[in-house]
């Protein structure tokens, strides 16, 4: 019984080695620019395949091809793209990196025009498994990178105000003369007005006793 519980195990080797350190670049760029992310590895030496997963905002940005890096010249690689906002890319190679730092993938976006400027967001490595010629697991940590939209923030059109607001006009004084007449005479009325300058037009309404004064044109 003992004996098929341990031969019933799988156990996925791990190397010795210290962990390598992958990281992803972090870039700016505004809205239709095309912009490069490399992948880059601290130390190389033993990695002779790797399954990489990388996710971004889709919304941010349109995925437009990977490519090899400094490093991984001799290795053949696979993009599944199918998932927006999400890269599955297998590679693997007949022997082993030396040791060395570098380029490990080159990936090409580009910023989606609809992208409002200030946004950001996070590129990710959530699946980054390493294999060395013994297929033991190499074991690894990562560092996301970031993109963030430059541009000025489109303004919001300020609301219109119902009610419009008329400037302050200037004042300006009418009188009417006081005059004396004997019934039944036709008496002439002045209208004046201190400061004329500037008048063009007027709208005057005047009202009178009926039983004292009768209206002639």
């Amino acid at each position: 019984v003992i004996y098929w519980l341990l031969t019933g195990l799988f156990l996925v080797p791990i190397a010795q080695a210290g962990n390598r350190q992958l990281s992803v670049d972090s870039v700016e760029a505004e809205p239709g620019q095309q912009v490069t992310i490399s992948i880059q590895i601290d130390e190389a030496s033993g990695i002779l395949s790797a399954d990489l997963t990388v996710t971004y905002p889709a919304d941010l940005l349109e995925f437009v091809s990977a490519q090899l890096g400094t490093l991984s010249q001799d290795f053949s690689l696979q993009v599944n793209d199918n998932v927006p906002g999400r890269l599955v890319m297998p590679l693997s190679a007949e022997k082993a990196l030396p040791a060395g730092k570098g380029q490990l993938l080159v990936l090409q976006f580009q910023i989606k025009l609809s992208a409002t400027a200030g946004a950001s967001g996070q590129i990710q490595l959530i699946e980054s498994l390493l294999w060395n010629v013994d297929a033991e697991q190499i074991a690894t940590t990562t560092q996301s990178g970031q993109i963030k939209v430059l541009g000025t923030p489109a303004s919001q059109p300020a609301a219109a105000d119902p009610t419009p607001v008329l400037p302050d006009l200037p004042q300006r004084k009418v009188s009417l003369k006081t005059v004396t007449v004997v019934a039944g005479q036709a008496v002439t009325v002045p209208i004046e007005v201190d400061n004329a300058s500037g008048l063009l037009v007027a709208d005057l309404k005047l009202s009178c006793d009926p039983l004292r004064l009768a209206y002639q044109q």
